[in-house]
Order: C-alpha cells, then sequence, then structure tokens
C-alpha cells in the first residue's frame, strides 16, 4: 500500500498574502494500513494571534514565546513529503497554505498527490449526519481528545482515512468498477491508489451474502420482517394500565385519558378534537390507543403529522419501546418522490458516466453507488447530496404513476412495510395530496390520527394551490430536450418566452405603491375580476392561445415517440402530466371563477419574463368534509393549540368539521405550571413609536444585556428576515467571546442550527418562521426564548387579502376572526417549546408590550393558562430571571 502523510495547519487566517502564518503544524504518518510516525511543533508568527484564533486553538501568544520559526522547521517538515499522498480535511487549504508558506520563505513548494478527506467521506460515509470532523469522529467512534490543535486534527484525519480505506475494501467489486470512471473525476488524486484497491480486490474472492444485484448494481437486501406481539388488547383500560406501569415509562397525567378518549373515538366511529399541551405525552398516549385497535380488530390507523422531522420522531417510538411496538409494527411512509427508483438511477448513470463536466453530478452518483449497497429505505433523507445532486434527483426518484408493483422502486417495499403495519406514520402533505388522487398511494385506513392539526388547513391548502412561472416551464422543456424533439420543444419555449413577458409587461403597469411585496421582494398584484379582465384581452389573450396550442403540440408529440429506456419513458410520463396541468391551469385562471384567489408575482430586479400566476381556494371546508366522509370512519385532531377564547368553533369551521363535533381540553398537569415564567421588560420601547432599525437596536441590547448577566443560552424568535439581521448585525460588535448564530446567516437549515446551538454551552441562536415550534432542544432541560414581536401574519399576503375582505363583506371582524386567531396560535406554539419533558424548566420574554398596552394583548397571557407573568424594567426582569434560573428543584431553595 502506498504512503500516506495527514497534516493539519493552525493559522492566524486564511491568507498568506495577507500576512496569515501557521502557528501549528501536525503531521501523521500511514504505511501499510498503520500509524507509524508523528510530528507537530508549534511556530513562532511573526505578527499577532487574532483573540477569535486564541478562542478557538486556546493557543496564546506567550505559548509561542520559546517556539521555533516556520523558516526553522522546514528541514524537519519537508523530508515526510517525499513520495507520498498529501492528506487533510479539507485538502486544499492546508496544501495551498503550506506551499505558499514554503514559497515565502524562499523554498520551493512540495509535489504531492492530494487526497481529500471530505470528499471521500461525503461518497464513503453516504449516512453521516455531516463532514466535519466532529461529525465524522462522533459517527465513527473515534476520540478526539483536542479539537482544533494540529497533531489531534491530523490523527484523527489519519483514523478517519483509514476507516474509508476499510470501507473501500468492503464494497463488493461491481461497486468499485462503476466508481472507477467518477473518482477518476475527482477533484483529488483518489484515483492514483483506487486501481491498486481493485487490483487486490480482483484477487479476493468475498462474496456478500447481504447483496442483490439489479441491473448490474450492487444492493443491499431489503429484510423481511415478521410482525408479531404476544400482548393481550382485548381489554384496552386492562393493556393500557399494565402498559404504563412499566418501569421505563413514565406516567404523567392525564395520558391515559387522552388514549381512551381516541380508543373510544374509533370503537364508536366519530370524528374528535383534542387540545393537549407539550409535555403530557400525547405522542404516546396516541400510539398506545391507534396500536391496541389495531390489533385488536385487524385493521391498520394512519398518524400523520406536520413535518418529515416529525415523522421521524414519532417512528422512533418504535426503537426507544420495542417491547410495546415490535418491529415492523410502525411504518413510515413518505411520497413516492423521496425514495430512490433503481432502474432509473442506472438509466441516468450509464447516460451521465461519460459526461465529467459536471463535478457534482459525478459526485452525487459515486455517492447512491455506495449509498445502495447499505440503504434499506431507499430514502433521500438518508443522504446529503450537493445542491445539483439534489437537481436530479426528481430525475432518478419514484413518481405517483409509477406501476404500483414496480420491484426497482425503494418506495414499492415502502409501501409494503406499511400493508403489514398497524400504524403508518405520513405527514399532512402526502395525506392530502393523496385524499386529492383518490387515495392510491397509503395503503388503506378508515381511521385517522392528526396530529399538529393547527398547520392542516394550511398544508391541505397549499397542496390544492396551483402555480406555473417561466423557469419551472423552461426546466420542463430542458428535460424534455433529453428525448429529442428540439423544433416543436423550442416552438414552445418561444411561446412561453412571449407569453411570460407580456404578463410581465401588464403587471408593471398595473401595479401600484400600495400592492404588496413578497418575503423576497417580489410585486404582487391581486387579479380581481377587473384586473382579469384589462389582462386578458388582446395580445395576451392571443399569445396565450399560441402557448396552449404549443403545449398540446407537444404533449402529443411526446405520447407518438418510442422510448427505449426507463429513464426516457420517466420523463415522457412526467412531463405529459406536466403539460396537461399547465393547459389545465391556464385555463382554469383566466375563468371568472369567484371561489379563487389570484395573483400574479413579479420580480422587478430579475428577467423580464420573470413573471409567476398562482391560484389559491378561499375555503376549503366543503372539500374537507368530502374526503372525511369518502374515506373515513374516525378522524381525530389533535394538538395544542386548537381553541381561541375558550371555543373550538374556529378550528371546526376551518377544516370542515360540525360544530356539534366532540371537543376535548386537556390541561397541562399542575407539577409544571410552576416551570414557566413570562418577562415583560417595562420600559422597552413601543414598537409602534421608533423606526425598525432603531427597535432592532433595543432588542440586539436587551439580548445582549439579558445573556451577558444570566449566562444562559437563548432562542431569540422572529417575525421577519429583515429584523434579525438587523438585530445581528447590531449584537456583533458586544457579542464578547458567545457563538451567535441566525437563521439565513450561517446557515438556513433549521436542523443544522439546531445542531451547532446544542452543541454550545452559552450560544444565542436567532431565528424566524420555522423555529416558533416543532424544535426540540433536547440538550437543555432550562430554556429561555425570547419574542422580539408578537408573531401577527405579514397582512399581504393575497390569500390573506381575500380572506380578510370576505370577512369584512360578511360584516365579520377579521382581525379578532382571522389576524388574531393565527398570532395566538403561533404564540402559543412558541411557549409549547418551553416544556417538552418533565424535567424542563423555561422562560418567555416577550418584547412587544402590545401584549400589555393593547385590548387583545391579554389573550396572549390567557392563552397560556396560569403562568406567572412578571412586568418590570429590564433590569429588575434580569435580576428576577437569574434568581428563578438558580433555583434548586431538588432542594425548594
Amino acid at each position: 500500500m502506498a504512503r500516506f502523510v495527514s497534516v493539519d495547519l493552525e493559522t492566524t487566517g486564511n491568507s498568506v498574502k495577507n500576512g496569515d502564518e501557521i502557528i501549528e503544524i501536525g503531521i501523521v504518518v500511514i504505511e501499510d494500513g498503520k500509524i507509524i510516525d508523528e510530528y507537530e511543533s508549534n511556530i513562532k508568527p511573526n505578527g499577532s494571534i487574532p483573540p477569535f484564533v486564541s478562542q478557538l486553538t486556546g493557543i496564546s501568544e506567550s505559548d509561542l514565546v520559546d517556539a521555533p520559526t516556520f523558516k526553522e522547521v522546514i528541514p524537519k517538515i519537508l523530508p515526510f513529503f517525499d513520495d507520498c499522498f498529501f492528506i487533510a480535511h479539507p485538502v486544499h487549504f492546508d496544501y495551498e497554505f503550506l506551499n505558499q508558506s514554503l514559497v515565502k520563505a524562499g523554498h520551493s513548494p512540495i509535489a504531492c498527490a492530494v487526497i481529500d478527506t471530505v470528499e471521500l467521506s461525503r461518497v464513503f460515509f453516504p449516512s453521516a449526519p455531516g463532514y466535519r470532523l466532529q461529525d465524522l469522529t462522533n459517527y465513527l467512534n473515534i476520540k478526539h481528545f483536542k479539537p482544533h490543535r494540529a497533531l489531534s486534527d491530523a490523527y484523527v484525519t489519519a483514523l478517519i482515512f483509514l476507516e474509508i480505506i476499510q470501507k473501500m475494501n468492503g464494497l463488493p467489486l461491481e461497486t468499485l468498477l462503476q466508481l472507477k470512471p467518477l473518482i477518476s473525476n475527482f477533484q483529488t488524486d483518489t484515483e492514483f491508489f483506487f486501481d491498486d484497491l481493485i487490483a487486490e480486490k480482483r484477487q479476493r474472492s468475498d462474496s456478500n451474502y447481504a447483496l442483490d444485484y439489479q441491473y448490474g448494481l450492487a444492493i443491499k437486501q431489503i429484510r423481511e420482517i415478521d410482525v408479531s406481539n404476544n400482548a393481550n388488547f382485548d381489554d384496552f383500560n386492562d393493556y393500557l394500565n399494565e402498559t404504563l406501569s412499566e418501569p421505563l415509562l413514565e406516567n404523567r397525567e392525564g395520558q391515559q385519558e387522552i388514549a381512551k378518549e381516541i380508543y373510544s373515538a374509533f370503537q364508536d366511529k366519530q370524528h374528535r378534537v383534542i387540545e393537549a399541551p407539550s409535555g403530557l405525552g400525547k405522542t404516546l398516549a396516541y400510539l398506545l390507543a391507534a396500536y391496541a385497535y389495531s390489533r385488536k380488530y385487524d385493521v391498520r390507523t394512519l398518524i400523520s403529522t406536520y413535518t418529515l422531522q416529525l415523522q421521524k420522531q414519532i417512528f422512533r417510538y418504535s426503537e426507544r419501546y420495542p417491547n410495546l411496538f415490535p418491529a415492523g409494527s410502525l411504518a413510515l411512509l413518505k411520497s413516492p418522490s423521496n425514495y430512490l427508483h433503481v432502474r432509473r438511477f442506472k438509466a441516468f448513470y450509464d447516460r451521465s458516466i461519460k459526461d465529467s463536466s459536471n463535478f457534482d453530478i459525478t459526485l452525487s452518483l459515486a455517492i447512491i453507488l455506495v449509498w445502495l449497497t447499505e440503504t434499506e429505505t431507499g430514502d433521500v433523507e438518508e443522504l446529503q447530496l450537493p445542491s445539483r445532486g439534489q437537481d436530479i434527483w426528481k430525475l432518478i426518484s419514484c413518481d405517483h404513476d409509477d406501476e404500483p408493483t414496480d420491484r426497482s422502486s425503494y418506495f414499492f417495499f415502502a409501501k409494503e412495510r406499511a400493508k403489514k403495519a398497524a400504524i403508518v406514520i405520513v405527514n399532512h402533505a402526502f395525506l392530502t395530496a393523496d385524499f386529492k388522487k383518490g387515495r392510491k398511494a397509503i395503503p388503506p385506513s378508515r381511521q385517522i390520527i392528526v396530529d399538529e392539526a393547527h398547520h392542516f388547513e394550511n398544508v391541505t391548502r397549499n397542496q390544492l394551490s396551483n402555480q406555473i412561472d417561466y423557469i419551472s416551464t423552461l426546466q420542463l422543456f430542458q428535460s424534455l430536450a433529453r428525448i429529442g424533439m428540439s423544433e416543436v420543444i423550442e416552438t414552445a419555449r418561444i411561446n412561453a418566452d412571449s407569453f411570460f413577458r407580456l404578463i410581465y409587461q401588464a403587471v408593471d403597469f398595473l401595479h401600484s405603491p400600495k400592492d404588496p411585496v413578497s418575503d423576497t421582494g417580489k410585486i404582487q398584484l391581486s387579479v380581481d375580476e377587473e384586473a382579469l379582465e384589462m389582462i386578458f384581452s388582446g395580445e395576451i389573450r392571443e399569445q396565450l392561445n399560441q402557448f396552449l396550442l404549443s403545449c398540446d403540440q407537444l404533449r402529443n408529440s411526446i405520447l407518438k415517440k418510442y422510448l427505449k429506456t426507463d429513464l426516457e419513458r420517466s420523463i415522457q410520463t412526467k412531463a405529459n402530466r406536466q403539460l396537461e396541468e399547465i393547459i389545465e391551469f391556464l385555463t382554469t385562471f383566466f375563468q371568472q371563477e369567484k371561489k379563487m384567489v389570484r395573483w400574479i408575482e413579479i420580480d422587478q430586479q430579475g428577467a423580464k419574463n420573470a413573471a409567476s400566476l398562482n391560484i389559491e381556494q378561499i375555503d376549503l371546508s366543503e372539500q374537507l368534509s368530502s374526503w372525511y366522509g369518502q374515506y373515513t370512519n374516525s378522524i381525530v385532531f389533535m394538538s395544542s393549540t386548537l381553541q381561541l377564547k375558550n371555543s373550538f368553533q374556529h378550528f371546526l369551521a376551518q377544516i370542515g368539521l360540525s360544530e356539534e363535533t366532540p371537543t376535548s381540553i386537556y390541561a397541562l398537569p399542575s407539577a409544571y405550571v410552576n416551570r414557566t415564567e413570562v418577562l415583560i421588560p417595562a420600559d422597552f420601547p413601543n414598537i409602534t413609536d421608533v423606526s425598525a432599525k432603531t427597535y432592532a437596536q433595543h432588542v440586539a441590547s436587551f439580548v445582549d444585556r439579558f445573556h451577558a448577566q444570566t449566562n444562559k443560552k437563548m432562542l431569540v424568535l422572529f417575525t421577519s428576515y429583515q429584523l434579525l439581521k438587523d438585530t445581528y448585525e447590531r449584537l456583533q460588535p458586544t457579542s464578547r467571546t458567545v457563538s451567535i448564530l441566525a437563521q439565513g446567516i450561517q446557515s438556513s437549515s433549521r436542523d443544522k442550527l439546531k445542531k451547532l446551538f446544542e452543541e454550545t454551552d452559552d450560544g444565542i441562536l436567532l431565528g424566524t418562521n420555522s423555529f416558533w415550534e416543532g424544535v426540540d432542544l433536547l440538550n437543555d432541560t432550562e430554556k429561555i426564548i425570547c419574542i422580539a414581536r408578537l408573531p401577527f401574519e405579514s397582512p399581504n399576503h393575497p390569500v390573506y387579502q381575500a380572506k380578510w375582505n370576505l370577512m369584512k363583506q360578511q360584516k365579520e371582524n377579521p382581525f379578532e376572526q382571522l389576524a388574531l386567531p393565527l398570532a395566538i396560535t403561533r404564540f402559543r406554539q412558541a411557549f409549547g417549546r418551553l416544556i417538552r419533558h418533565s424535567g424542563d424548566r423555561g422562560l418567555m420574554i416577550i418584547l412587544d408590550k402590545r401584549v400589555m398596552s393593547k385590548r387583545y394583548g391579554k389573550q396572549f397571557i390567557q392563552s397560556l393558562g396560569e403562568t406567572s407573568v412578571f412586568y418590570e424594567d429590564t433590569q429588575q426582569i434580569i435580576d428576577h430571571a437569574k434568581k428563578w434560573l438558580s433555583y434548586d428543584k431538588d432542594n425548594n431553595k
């Protein structure tokens, strides 16, 4: 085996040209698959060490007073780089920085083949949670004693590389051969030792009996799970008492009652609405009720929740409590587009292997080849694909129109597992899409539990809404170019471009400064009957007809074309469906239909065809009610936030249930009441009295002052990205050494930011919409949530405006019946983040004084039940918080 040298540098910055220098070097040598040598040295720089570097590495200038200079270290390190592969994590920074430093010191640069363990880890550990050293060492159970110190980082990089080699050796020869042309196009030099590895593999006859082979691909066998349970379900009360008395379970107040109510609703074939706060154990309650009912009556129960992440959280109950929910009794099912279609992937691989121009696609193909040997689900959520890899996924994933018995579809196997399960866990979007398509994808079930039910109406609205724009239309035409017909496609593209340009010009002419602007700065023109008549005349009408005609001609040409490969036939099927949808959408958009809300968005900073047309229904209650009657015997809606002013009528009307539907409310257990408090600074300015920039300055000052004196982690919630950004910019200069994370700045990924926040001891996290709910900060039993302003919806969205105007026409109060309910629901969801488990405690800080000064403000406070409210000046608030946070729960003092 070749010789490999793992290197890590600690430096004062990122650029040798700007005067940055090496302050520590670590080297680890690998030969014959073993670490045989190591070297480390501090290095005295000519300049100073920035404070953030000292904080990160623990290296201070006093540590380097007696250290050698870089010139003095050069003779000792150069021999390590004779005839070797240079490894680093990532490699380009360390290799280039070292070479530039050598040249600056008057030496020639080293010339080594380079290997990037980030690049290789992405391929050979496709399901790792991340690819930082910290992520990989945790994933591979490698001890990392001194992160951000050169030798320690070089050493764990070497260990990671050895794990990669071991993973390569364990792959079947077929996979290695399929990886070979991809690896030759990698950005580093892995190919130079990969051929040797393949040659060694050929000489071994190690068969892997856990693999199947489809279309020349090595694929992990999918295990058949025998679903069985010896529990006695004859008497539900006995089963519940016996189950909840197990020592591993925490029997919470109200939990049994919820389970009994759901079980009774199923037996009586009734719909039901239940409000139960976080921390009550309602997830386990509804799982036990659903499981017992399904097993006793040999039926299937669906549980629907808001997000893919929440689906996973519910499914993990089968891992946490295998005695209660044996393997296979719970099944996770997502929409087909989440799953890989093996035959489609192989066709795409065969097409793309000759084209090395796009590294992201090359990397994605390599990742999926390795992943196929270890995945049992084929679920894209297991992967971390690069950006273009996410783009190609739609070409290689399953589809609603696939043959239901297609065994090259991982969705087929997911559905087979669901058919055998007692409980199938789906998400609202998939459930409502399946309702819309006639319940063809999800296995039949007449019992449904809808958790996070306050989102159900909005998710349904999104599923039933329609939108078309030039970019998505162009992407459709580009995908069709893969199967030929360039002349017909070009005609359709020209007509699409002309149509969207005319729409853009019409909106640009008709809109006024009063028209709303979207969060991304796009002009939104609501299209009422008058505007529709003005737009749909003359040239636009003529160009629409040309566009529709060309779409129809393109569709006919597609259907007549004979195609050989499954990938081409898949593109054909999807394109035909999309063209049908375009024709239907445009026909509907320009009809006078009063139950629909229409609007057009244009991007004035974009191209002159950057227009999108949108349709949504105003009222969904009739559609939802029809679905319940058609597809369910009993549907139970659950959430911690469903009532308004002690009434469920608003929610019942939204989701199409009758006013007579049985409803229940479960209070937070009495033991939890004293574990939360609300703090409101009385000396904070009213949001309506100051400018947005000034308000952001006050938010930043309060957060910095509170955090500095309590030294506790804080989650700060915003309703707009602009206010978050302004606060972040003003918080930065006073940030001391604290880690400040902000959504849309360090990352837009909620999960990534949550993980980074949990890793800090005293961080501040600024979050917008997605952080108001559904976030469990698992590592913290004491939580502090600060609300910058009350979470009223933006009044600008056309659907919101349409609802508002309709209520006014019906002599109703849209603020009381629309704006306030939405805001209070969101407010209560944020409060629900404080208590997720029995040992949790938490403070909610409200900076928006409207909660105290406005008449409606007391409704927000009252929605929190018996929670104590402390309304004083800022310093008194902080002093009170310090005392409250230091409270000794065990000794009551």
